[in-house]
C-alpha cells in the first residue's frame, strides 16, 4: 500500500466518523428534553404529570400550593394531551386570605393551561413545565400575568412557582 492510498483511507475514515457523529448529535437534539430514547415509543395515555407529589394522567385539578391548597387550577378540560405538550382550559382559584387565610374567599378566573417538556423520571414519562395564563384579560390576584413552574421540582422540593 502506498503512502498516498494510506492517506486517502485515513481521510475517508475521518470523514465517515465525522458524518456519524453529526448524525448522532442530530438524533440526540431531536429527543424531548430529559427524555431517553424510549420516549419515542411513549403513548399519550402513558404520559403523566404531577398534582403535588402525586403522578396523574390528564388531571382535572392541579394544586399549586400543596401545603394549604390556597392556589389551584380546577375544572381542567384538556383539548390535547400528548408526548410533547398538553393544552387545556380551567378555572384558577386563589385564596385572598382576608382577613386571614382560614376565613379567606377564593377568587376565581378562567385560564389557559399548558404543560410541556416530556421528561423521564423514575422509569415513567412526565410533562413537567406548567404555564397558566388568565383568559379574562385580568392579572392574577398576585398581580402576575402568568404562573409557571416545573412540576417535578415542585413535587420533589416544594419549590414555589414563579
Amino acid at each position: 500500500m502506498t503512502p498516498k492510498s494510506k492517506l486517502i483511507i485515513a481521510i475517508s475514515a475521518a470523514l465517515l466518523s465525522a458524518a456519524l457523529i453529526a448524525l448522532l448529535l442530530i438524533q440526540i437534539s431531536e429527543q424531548p428534553r430529559g427524555a431517553s430514547k424510549q420516549a419515542v415509543n411513549v403513548k399519550p395515555e402513558e404520559v403523566l404529570t404531577f398534582d403535588c407529589e402525586t403522578p396523574v394522567h390528564k388531571p382535572n385539578y392541579i394544586t399549586l400550593t400543596c401545603a394549604d391548597g390556597g392556589m389551584a387550577v380546577e375544572e381542567i378540560r384538556w383539548q390535547s394531551w400528548g408526548t410533547k405538550e398538553a393544552i387545556g382550559t380551567g378555572i384558577y382559584a386563589e385564596n385572598n386570605c382576608q382577613p386571614d387565610c382560614a376565613s379567606g374567599k377564593f377568587i376565581k378566573t378562567p385560564v389557559a393551561i399548558s404543560i410541556t417538556s416530556l421528561t423521564e423520571y423514575k422509569s415513567k414519562f412526565y410533562l413537567t413545565d406548567l404555564v397558566v395564563t388568565p383568559t379574562s384579560g385580568k392579572d392574577f390576584l398576585s398581580g402576575k400575568t402568568v404562573i409557571q413552574g416545573n412540576l417535578i421540582e415542585f413535587a420533589e422540593k416544594g419549590k414555589l412557582f414563579r
